[in-house]
């Protein structure tokens, strides 16, 4: 069975760590989060400087971004949305997307960034020539008059083998 602390114990034992640490009379344990010197902020010798870029991989749709930081505080957001913003001279609706034009994502020049709706967005994307992207024509009517609604099916025959498979009580 465990040992159970208080909150009360956990926080004098972690004051009393940081203090014997900050004194060099204890060493940090593994995993330890330390402050180079006790500074932070930009005082801290290893923060960047406002401006700095970074790559981030594990992005907004699973993309590769940049990010910048823009205050001392360690704020990063995405570079193309920074950058768009001063473009428009006004700070973006979380609902306002950023489209990069030539679709790298790491050309955040303003002339290759568009502002978009969501659903502008997912229509750029997911733009076709073709009645879908699967399908030349409906694979049971073989027409293209009617809209795509899935599996190969337009939208007359998709509700008819949805009647098939669930019929009504």
């Amino acid at each position: 069975m465990a040992y159970i602390q208080s909150a009360e114990t956990r926080r004098k034992r972690s004051e009393t760590m940081k203090r014997k640490i900050a004194e060099g009379t204890m060493n940090p344990p593994p995993g330890w989060k330390t402050n180079p010197v006790g500074r932070k902020g930009m005082d801290n010798p290893c923060a960047k400087p406002i401006g700095s870029t970074r790559i981030d991989s594990q992005g907004h749709g699973g993309g590769v971004y940049r990010k910048i930081k823009v205050a001392p505080t360690g704020r990063w957001p995405y570079e193309h949305r920074v950058v768009m913003e001063k473009k428009l001279g006004r700070k973006l609706l979380r609902t306002e997307l950023v489209h990069h034009i030539n679709h790298d994502t790491l050309d955040n020049r303003s002339e290759n960034l568009m502002l978009v709706s969501g659903k502008e967005h997912t229509r750029i994307h997911w733009r076709t020539d073709h009645w879908s992207v699967k399908y030349e024509e409906c694979v049971q009517c073989r027409t293209t008059e009617n809209e795509h609604m899935g599996h190969g099916l337009c939208r007359y025959c998709y509700q008819i083998e949805y009647r098939k498979t669930h019929p009504r009580k």
